[in-house]
Parts: structure tokens; C-alpha cells; sequence
């Protein structure tokens, strides 16, 4: 399988994560959009895809020359890369604790049941929520 980024080996993930897992350590996957994308048909709620993300990067600065800025970061790069872009804008002018209260919330839309009163280890543990 080729693999654009490659990192390691399938066996060495694996005795990584054997590793992990037998030593008690905690494992968190981090999966793309494709994984947790709202279902076509839109029955089932999912995480907001590139574009959506992007738009919400959008409302995070309000004033026209925010707008202009942003838009010029967007416009310097290429199609593929206008997530990354945004992100970046996002913990250049806010920080990047804004970012990661703007990726929580979009993740937590995400959610069947609304999450409000559940702590953040509550949250991971409700599988039936997601």
C-alpha cells in the first residue's frame, strides 16, 4: 500500500498500540472528515465538512478588514489547502485556544444526544451520545 506520508510501518503501529494498550496507557485516534462526515441524505449528524469548517472560520472575525485578511490568506493558497489556511489564520489572530474551541464545537455538533451538563471524560464514555 503506498502511503503519501509515511510515518512507520503497519507492524510498528501495531506493536505500539499493543504496547499502549498492555501498559495502560490511554490511545486516541484522530480520523479525518471522510470518517465522521454527516451521512448524505443528512439522517445522521457528523462533524462539518472542509468547507463548513472554513465558513465557521469566517464568522470567528467580524470585522471587514478581518474579512479581507482572512480572504487574502485563503486566496494565497491552493484549493486543497484552504482548511489549513484557516486554521492557521485562526491561531495567528485568536490563538490557539480558539482553535481548539472551534474544532470542540464543531466535533460536539456531532453529538445524537445534546452534551451540555456532561464533563469531558462523560463525553468520551457516552458512546451511545455519538
Amino acid at each position: 500500500m503506498h502511503n503519501e506520508y509515511p510515518i512507520s510501518s503497519t507492524e510498528h503501529l501495531l506493536l505500539r498500540l499493543t504496547h499502549a494498550v498492555e501498559s495502560g496507557q490511554r490511545v486516541t485516534f484522530l480520523v479525518g472528515s471522510g470518517l465522521t462526515c454527516p451521512s448524505e441524505n443528512g439522517r445522521e449528524k457528523g462533524v462539518p465538512n472542509v468547507s463548513a469548517m472554513v465558513e465557521r472560520v469566517r464568522c470567528l472575525f467580524p470585522t471587514a478588514e478581518e474579512k479581507v485578511l482572512l480572504q487574502n490568506a485563503l486566496d494565497e493558497v491552493p484549493e486543497g489547502r484552504k482548511y489549513q489556511a484557516a486554521m492557521q489564520f485562526v491561531i495567528e489572530c485568536r490563538g490557539q485556544t480558539a482553535l481548539n474551541e472551534l474544532i470542540r464545537d464543531a466535533v460536539l455538533q456531532s453529538r445524537i444526544n445534546p452534551s451540555a451538563n456532561l464533563s469531558w471524560q462523560d463525553l468520551e464514555r457516552d458512546v451511545n451520545g455519538w
